[in-house]
């Protein structure tokens, strides 16, 4: 209570230093007042001195202490409400009566007798198990399918499956010479079969056996009585006198001299002497030897095989039926005599065959020859189908006359088909889509529908629409799976400057035509985001790429070590790199224009406020302390400006006045000098005015980043440096240690690799026609050593560049100091050498 006095004694001397009594007499001194005495202490602002009156503060009730307005922090009154002292303490009043505390709490009651609790229900009947097949709940040996002496579900047999179909018949060989009859021997009576074992009757599956009723809760038991509150402590009073002043503490020692400032910028290089003539070439070093390699990790260890699956019993196989007893072989018959060789057969030549329009054969020969001999078969003819002409001399054809359909049969299997329509299918026997002329449709086996390669200066696979009208390519490509695929997918894995994917239009240029080199088109059926027509997906954190390039009229390709998402790119820095139609142009990061400086491009960001503003910045000048500024018709034609919607101006004054105010209007604004000054000085204003159709609004959802809080997509930008090969190695920092970004569930986050990197990896070469298989990434294994040196020769590559580079800029530079000097020895009078 002592410590709680002594505050309330602090807070009442700070009060009295503010309070003054008109009836006794006031003293000042240097610095400090006195009351009640002529010497007041130096230690103190104020010092009252009585032993007859008291200090009044202000008294009022509760109502009229409430509607003090702002409140000082410290004020003191008194409350006669509850004739209690109040301070204002920041945020509240605070009541002094209350700081003796409060008294202890009283001892709680004794907690009341939990309630008795309730039956439990009764047990439910058992179901039948599914090996129980008589339903009486007892292990009968004979439900013991497996023969493991334990009665669980793995005795459970289910009903056999339908057997499955019978393979193909493979082709069959060719026959054998027949071999000389013998004589057939009488046949033995056939043995009857045995008869067939009846099949036994599968039990019935007994019914689950109803659950039993749960059993009532039981009541809940009533709760203790509440012990009496203990009595409240008494409130504290009095005010203790204060305590003495501590002696101030001695003075610490001095504190650590502060780092060092940073070095202020290295000033600009100089320029470059002259380049001295280049000395002799030294003799090339002695390559040094060639490391050993390193060992190579052990293979990581094999995954246990799973165990197999318990094997089902068997079924009772039924009694084979005895076999008869085979007769008894006759006896050979003698063999009989040679008989009389007949005369001689009459000699007859064989003519040319003859192909029948039905695709028999006839063979034709002389008088007794037995012919003509027709073909009881039809053959596939190969020959003109003009009767008598040469099948050598003219052209061929391998095909029917008839209506019907040429099936490619291998392996007796049917493999394509050539239509009666003249539709020629791979892979199927009918059309996928109305139209098909040629159709290749893949397989589990043979996913790769169709494939062209070439080796030579042509394309692996040419589309043309030579003639006529029509909305639709020469190559098209459509995907409908559910997968990540595309409707075509662009691979280039060459060495030189190729790309995945090429649009090249070369056809007239007329008003009727659209000459479009790449056009992409998404189905508008399909719902959310997946309405692309076209997109650049650009995902390697070993290297540097663009994933979308736009060049016009010869724009160039920026070259170096860049990560950028869409680049267009126009020459000369005229008409536009980039147009982009509607209300809203969004970008999660900063706007910037690039400028050229003596230091290379440097970014200059574009200021960014919650409300869509235009401004315009001119000069004025003051005609005897004031001006009317005419607001440009055209910006005024691009503003709204109203009552609502008011413009405002800032003003800057260039001169000495007594300041200046502005009215401003509708279409002008007036600035007027202060106190009727009549000063004719120059100011400089800017105005901002709400863009007209966008003047209210304020901030904007963008939903592409979902609901919630989403500051935790957010993340810290370090700044570019200035320096360009600072910048280089700061891009290169970045791509060896990439920041995983975070994405929101209303966004789709690019793969790791491309979806298509499969057919990349596993692609079928060309040459050979064989299957490479994708390397198999293991720890420790040769795969990761090629990656550590990929790595290396990447970074060595990129070294190079920028060595390359450096030269460049060297080479430039040199040139650009010899022009100057050429232009200051031609600007420079005759006789005199420039500076």
């Amino acid at each position: 209570m002592c410590t709680d006095m002594r505050k309330i004694y602090k807070k009442l001397a700070i009060v009295f230093v503010l309070m003054a009594s008109s009836a006794l007499s006031l003293v000042a001194q240097t610095n400090n007042v006195g009351i009640g005495t002529n010497t007041p202490d130096n230690s103190a602002l104020l010092e009252m001195q009585s032993s007859t009156k008291g200090v009044l503060v202000p008294r009022m009730t509760a109502v009229q202490r409430i509607a003090i307005v702002a409140p000082a922090n410290a004020l003191l009154v008194y409350d006669t409400d509850s004739a209690c002292f109040f301070y204002w303490n920041t945020i509240s009043w605070v009541s002094l009566c209350n700081a003796g505390g409060v008294g202890p709490a009283g001892p709680t009651g004794p907690t009341g007798l939990n309630g008795a609790s309730g039956t439990n229900g009764t047990n439910g009947l058992n179901g039948i198990n599914c090996w129980d097949l008589n339903g009486d709940g007892i292990q009968d040996p004979a439900e013991d399918m497996n023969g493991d002496n334990a009665w669980n579900a793995l005795d459970c047999v289910g009903a056999t499956g339908a057997a499955g179909a019978n393979g193909a018949t493979g082709a069959a060989g060719p026959a054998g010479a027949n071999g000389a009859t013998g004589a057939v021997g009488p046949t033995g009576a056939a043995g009857a079969n045995g008869a067939t074992g009846a099949t036994g009757p599968t039990g019935l599956t007994g019914a689950n056996g109803v659950t039993g009723p749960i059993g009532p809760t039981g009541a809940t038991g009533a709760n203790g009585i509440n012990g009496a509150t203990g009595p409240t402590g008494p409130t504290g009073f009095g005010i203790g006198p204060t305590g003495p002043t501590g002696p101030n503490g001695a003075t610490g020692p001095a504190g650590a001299n502060g780092a060092t400032g940073a070095a202020g910028p290295t000033g600009a290089a100089g320029a470059n002497g002259a380049t001295g003539a280049a000395g002799p070439t030294g003799a090339a070093g002695v390559n040094g030897a060639t490391g050993a390699a390193g060992p190579t990790g052990a293979a990581g260890p094999t995954g246990a095989a799973g165990a197999n699956g318990a094997t089902g019993a068997a079924g009772a196989t039924g009694a084979v039926g005895a076999n008869g007893a085979t007769g008894a072989a006759g006896p050979t018959g003698a063999a009989g005599a040679a008989g009389a060789t007949g005369p001689t057969g009459p000699t007859w030549t064989l003519t040319t065959p003859t192909l029948n329009a039905n695709g028999t054969i006839t063979i034709n020969g002389t008088a007794g020859s037995g012919g003509p001999v027709t073909t009881t078969t039809q053959a596939w003819i190969c020959a003109p189908n003009t009767a008598g002409t040469n099948s050598l001399l003219a052209t061929g054809f391998l095909g029917t006359s008839s209506n019907n359909h040429i099936d490619l049969v291998s392996n007796n299997i049917v493999r394509g088909r050539l239509s009666n329509l003249g539709e020629f299918f791979i892979g199927a026997t009918n059309t996928v889509i109305a139209g098909d002329l040629m159709n290749g449709v893949g397989n589990a086996t043979f996913p790769w529908a169709i494939n062209g390669y070439t080796s030579f200066n042509g394309g692996g696979v040419y589309g043309s629409v030579q003639s006529g009208t029509t909305n639709f390519s020469a190559i098209e490509g459509a995907y409908i799976g559910t997968g990540n695929g595309s409707g075509v997918y662009g691979n280039n894995q060459g060495t030189g400057t190729g790309a995945g994917v090429t649009g090249n239009y070369v056809g007239p240029a007329t008003a009727a035509t659209n000459p479009i080199g790449v056009s992409g088109y998404s189905d508008p059926s399909t719902a959310g985001n997946g309405r692309i027509g076209v997109m650049g997906d650009y995902d390697d954190v070993a290297h540097f790429g663009i994933g979308v390039i736009g060049l016009s009229l010869g724009g160039g390709i920026p070259i170096g070590n860049l990560d950028i998402g869409v680049v267009g790119w126009r020459t000369n820095n005229a008409n536009y790199s980039g147009y982009f139609n509607g209300n809203h142009v969004i970008a999660n990061g900063t706007k910037s224009a690039s400028v050229g400086t003596s230091q290379g491009n440097q970014l200059l960001y574009v200021t960014e406020t919650p409300e869509v503003w235009f401004e315009d910045i001119g000069m004025g000048q003051l005609v005897n302390g004031r001006a009317t500024i005419n607001l440009d018709p055209l910006f005024l034609e691009t503003v709204l400006i109203d009552d609502e919607h008011p413009m405002q101006v800032f003003i800057q004054v260039q001169g000495e006045c007594n300041d200046v105010f502005v009215i401003p209007g509708k279409t002008s604004f007036e600035v007027v000098e202060k106190g009727g000054g009549n000063s004719n000085i120059k100011f400089s204003y800017r105005i901002m005015a709400k863009r007209l159709h966008f003047a209210d609004h304020r901030f904007g959802n963008d939903p592409v980043w979902g609901p919630g809080d989403t500051r935790q997509y957010n993340s810290d930008a370090k700044p570019r440096p200035i320096d360009y090969y600072q910048g280089l190695q700061m891009d290169a920092q970045e791509k060896a240690n990439p920041t995983a970004p975070t994405y929101p569930a209303g966004l789709i986050a690019p793969a790791t690799a491309p979806q298509n990197a499969a057919r990349d990896i596993n692609d079928t070469n060309p040459t050979n026609g064989t299957q490479q298989a994708a390397p198999q990434q293991a720890n420790g294994g040769t795969t990761v050593a090629n990656d550590t040196q990929q790595q290396l020769q990447s970074l060595q590559q990129q070294m190079i560049l920028q060595q390359q580079q450096m030269q460049q800029q060297q080479q430039l530079i040199q040139q650009q100091q010899l022009q100057i000097l050429q232009l200051q020895q031609q600007a420079a009078p005759s006789g005199q050498k420039p500076q």
